[in-house]
């Protein structure tokens, strides 16, 4: 019998399976009815039960926490999954449907299951490599969560960076460990009309027909001028909270400096607008009753700013009208690991959260990346010693080799949307240092737009201006039409846009074979002094901020 590790199981993957122990458990406790084993099924529960032992070793936590696998345990677990894997395809390429008793539905339904569950995780390990320094639970995780059950009513909404989508940080406990990220439901490119009629549909908030009609001309036409004012508005608001150490969640709970932070959002929104201000009002009565009323308006002026500007960023990278902008964080994660570059971005994922009321969001699970964002820090922050220290992201050899990576990865992507402020620092003490060890980039989803290979956009580097890994233009030389279609088919992109993406993929691999002076041997980034890219600025900017904290 396998051996039953503690958990709290509050997911189901997509299809309704059970996960690999509790399904092992079907299994073995299937009614032999007095029947004897094949050899094929002794075999194959062997290889389970030897793989869910494994399974729970690698798992065991040494004080509090989970150990990180290394290359040989990485790769012994790959060999494991496979002979698996094997063995339950043997057994069912001997089962016949004229053959099927009770017993061996239920054994072929139980082991259909398994071998679905082994899939998944074999695929996400193989995409993994042992420089990413992952522990069992984070990698199988991304493998088995694609329905949620949370309490999403409950949870805080986050939002990272100027002009993000709202977000809600889950941290999740399952059979392979607790999980920390963030859930972004979809979100489908719209013109600015039919973004001011879902925002009507979605969004039970009292006064909403008013507050759609302040952002409507009197012809009923969207006013984008007005919908202009919403980010600088919302970001009034923000510094408001700044400055008396307020959370969102502190607004909806305080009355007064909710209605103080959004008297402030409806002057600078409805600057000019004298008809409107008895309207603005009205509604400030009316959702600032209650706590749950203020909540769901500040939910919506975020909701308001996201749509607006998601249009904005839909234009400027010219993506497809009806595309679904969350999902481009999965096709650049799927793209990364096709790569071998995995370690550089935060993975990501298609999923589904179930709230508490039973409803279904499908979305995007994000995994939160470890380290400093450069646009929060604390006074005390690690990451400030990089502003003495500028040859940890200049010179470091696996810094540079990281810093490629990502470059390569943001150009064929055609990511438009890579700063200082989307790369995650991961520093940690070394030798009783602070250290640099990794990068990750984050807010993945201006990208695959229509650019073309020589219309990069902000930040974007292309081919043959920063050297790039050996074994990364190795996988890029190796890509198919048909592996970039497959990575990116269900996701919402359209054929034009994966096109694009086949051209920039096409001419990188051109510049490969005409420059091979720019890839680089692993090896040979030790001692460069190499263009760090978008981080090269780092230092500079850590220098400002800790002058402004001082």
């Amino acid at each position: 019998m396998p051996t039953k590790r503690d958990h709290t199981e509050i997911y189901t993957s997509e299809f309704g399976q059970a996960t690999f122990d509790a399904a092992l458990d079907n299994l073995v406790n299937a009614d032999s009815r007095g029947h004897n084993d094949s050899q094929e099924y002794r075999r194959m529960l062997g290889k389970l039960i030897d793989l869910s032992e494994r399974l729970g070793q690698l798992s065991q936590k040494k004080d509090g926490e989970e150990k990180i696998l290394t290359a040989e345990e990485l790769s012994g677990l790959r060999q494991m999954y496979n002979d698996t894997i094997h063995a339950c395809s043997e057994y069912l390429s001997n089962k016949f449907s004229w053959k099927w008793s009770g017993l061996g539905r239920a054994r072929i339904s139980c082991t259909r299951e398994l071998l679905s569950i082994m899939e998944k995780d074999l695929a996400l390990l193989n995409s993994v490599s042992e420089k990413e320094k992952r522990t069992l639970g984070s990698i199988l995780f991304l493998s088995r969560a694609d329905e949620i059950s949370v309490d999403v009513k409950e949870e805080d909404y986050v939002t990272v960076g100027a002009a993000s989508s709202i977000r809600v940080p889950l941290e999740v406990t399952t059979d392979t460990g607790t999980q920390r990220g963030f859930f972004t439901e979809d979100l489908k490119i719209e013109s600015a009309g039919q973004m001011l009629l879902s925002l009507q549909m979605n969004h039970q908030v009292p006064g909403i027909n008013d507050y759609i009609q302040l952002f409507t001309t009197s012809e009923g036409f969207a006013n984008k001028a007005r919908l202009e004012t919403v980010t600088p508005s919302v970001e009034g608001v923000e510094e408001y909270m700044k400055q008396n150490g307020l959370s969102y969640a502190d607004l909806a709970n305080d009355e007064a400096a909710f209605r103080e932070a959004m008297t402030g959002f409806f002057n600078q929104s409805l600057n000019g607008m004298e008809d409107k201000e008895a309207k603005a009002r009205q509604i400030l009565d009316q959702v600032s009753v209650d706590e749950a009323g203020r909540k769901a308006f500040l939910t919506l002026i975020l909701d308001t700013r996201d749509r607006y500007e998601d249009i904005k960023t839909a234009n400027t990278v010219s993506m497809d009208r009806g595309g679904d902008i969350p999902a481009r964080n999965v096709a650049m994660s799927r793209v990364a690991d096709l790569l071998g570059v995995g370690h550089v971005i935060a993975r990501a994922r298609k999923s589904r959260i179930i709230d508490k009321d039973g409803k279904e969001r499908a979305g995007v699970f994000q995994e939160s990346a470890d380290g400093s964002d450069i646009n929060h820090l604390k006074k005390d922050d690690m990451l400030f010693t990089l502003a003495e220290h500028p040859e940890q992201i200049m010179n470091d050899p696996e810094i540079l080799r990281q810093i490629s990576d990502l470059t390569i990865l943001d150009y064929l992507c055609g990511n438009d949307d890579r700063h200082e402020g989307n790369v995650i620092f991961d520093m940690q003490v070394v030798d009783g240092e602070p250290k640099l060890i990794g990068i990750k980039g984050i807010d993945n989803d201006r990208s695959l737009g229509k650019s073309g290979p020589l219309d990069t956009g902000n930040y974007t580097v292309q081919p043959g201006l920063m050297p790039v890994r050996k074994s990364t233009a190795d996988r890029i030389k190796a890509l198919t039409d048909v592996d970039i279609k497959i990575a990116c088919s269900d996701l919402g992109i359209s054929d034009e846009e994966i096109t694009f993406f086949m051209d920039r993929v096409h001419y990188a691999q051109q510049v490969f074979k005409e420059n091979p002076g720019i890839v680089l041997e692993d090896e040979a980034f030790e001692g460069q002094t190499l263009m760090a890219g978008v981080l090269k600025s780092v230092p500079r900017t850590l220098k400002e901020k800790q002058a402004e904290q001082n």
